[in-house]
């Protein structure tokens, strides 16, 4: 009977698991976070390079 869990110990490894889940799906959300304002920046870089670009033929 001493491998038995108590209802405490129960509820501590379910709430560090719900904690472990909820820090891996923050950290998913932040890379595509991260991902999404690398694009904006790069169409932001091409949209400038390609501005310049047009004053510079006329």
């Amino acid at each position: 009977m001493a491998d038995q869990e108590s209802y405490g110990d129960v509820i501590r490894r379910a709430k560090r698991a719900e904690r472990a889940g909820w820090t891996a799906i923050g950290c998913v959300s932040g890379l595509l976070a991260l991902a999404l304002a690398a694009l904006v920046a790069g169409l932001l870089v091409i949209a400038v390079a390609a501005w310049f670009v047009a004053v510079a033929v006329r």
